[in-house]
C-alpha cells in the first residue's frame, strides 16, 4: 500500500516508509490506535458492513533485522555464553604464548587476533547483559514450553515460513465474511496464527454474538426435516 496507494503517499510527502517504520509506530502508540481501530470498526458495523457471523484469520510472515545467530532459550543462550568465554580464553593464551612479536607477519598476527578477543568479549558481554536483566518467557498452547529470546529484536521470533527459517514476525488479520472488512490486525512474534489474541474490543464483543449463531446453526442442523 506505501507504493501504490495515492492517498497514502499524498499523505506522506511520497515517502514509503519501511514496515518495520509502521510496526514501531504501533507498538508506541498500541492504545490510541486500538481506540480509533475501534471507532473505525462501529463505522462499518452501523454501514451494514460486518456480519458478525464469520471471521477468517490468517497470517504473513516477514523477516526482521534482527539476527537468527542471537536467537535460542535461556539454556542455549547460557550455552552460547560459555562457548564464547572458552574462545576467548583460547584466543588469549595463544596471544600470551606469542607476546613478543618478531617481525611485521606476527604482529599483524597480533593485531587481528586482539580484535578477534575484543569482538568475541562484547558478544560474550551482549548475551550475558541478557541473561542478567531478563527472564524466561513461557509460550502458550497445549504443550507449554520456553519461548526463544532474540537478543537483537527481544519482540521478534524464529519461525518457519515458505523460504526457510526466519527471525521476524507474523502479521495477523481477521477478516468479516460479508465485505472482507479487516476487523483485527496485529503484528505478533507468533508462528502460528490461532495463538494471536483479539487486540480489538469490537472483536472481544462480538464472540457472544459469534458463539450464540453457531449454537443456532448447530441446532438447526439437528432439528427434523
Amino acid at each position: 500500500m506505501c507504493e501504490t496507494n495515492i492517498i497514502f503517499k499524498a499523505l506522506s510527502c511520497d515517502t514509503v516508509p519501511h514496515f518495520t517504520t509502521l510496526a514501531s509506530f504501533v507498538s508506541r502508540h498500541a492504545d490510541e490506535i486500538e481506540a480509533l481501530f475501534e471507532q473505525v470498526l462501529l463505522v462499518c458495523h452501523e454501514q451494514g458492513l460486518l456480519g458478525n457471523e464469520l471471521f477468517a484469520i490468517d497470517g504473513c510472515k516477514m523477516s526482521s533485522d534482527a539476527s537468527k545467530e542471537w536467537s535460542g532459550t535461556f539454556k542455549e543462550l547460557g550455552e552460547k555464553r560459555e562457548k564464547l568465554r572458552g574462545l576467548i580464553r583460547h584466543h588469549l593464551l595463544e596471544h600470551y604464548a606469542r607476546d613478543e612479536a618478531e617481525t611485521e607477519a606476527d604482529l599483524d598476527r597480533d593485531i587481528r587476533r586482539a580484535k578477534t578477543i575484543l569482538s568475541l568479549d562484547a558478544a560474550m558481554n551482549k548475551v550475558d547483559l541478557f541473561l542478567k536483566t531478563h527472564s524466561p518467557r513461557m509460550g502458550r498452547g497445549k504443550r507449554i514450553k520456553e519461548v526463544k529470546r532474540n537478543l537483537t529484536d527481544n519482540e521478534s521470533a524464529k519461525m518457519t515460513a515458505s523460504k526457510g527459517t526466519i527471525q521476524g514476525y507474523n502479521g495477523v488479520a481477521t477478516v468479516d465474511r460479508i465485505k472482507s472488512t479487516r476487523s483485527s490486525l496485529t503484528l505478533r512474534p507468533s508462528a502460528k496464527a490461532r495463538n494471536i489474541t483479539p487486540c480489538s474490543p469490537y472483536w472481544k464483543r462480538s464472540k457472544p454474538v459469534l458463539r450464540n449463531w453457531a449454537l443456532r446453526k448447530k441446532s438447526t442442523r439437528k432439528a427434523p426435516s
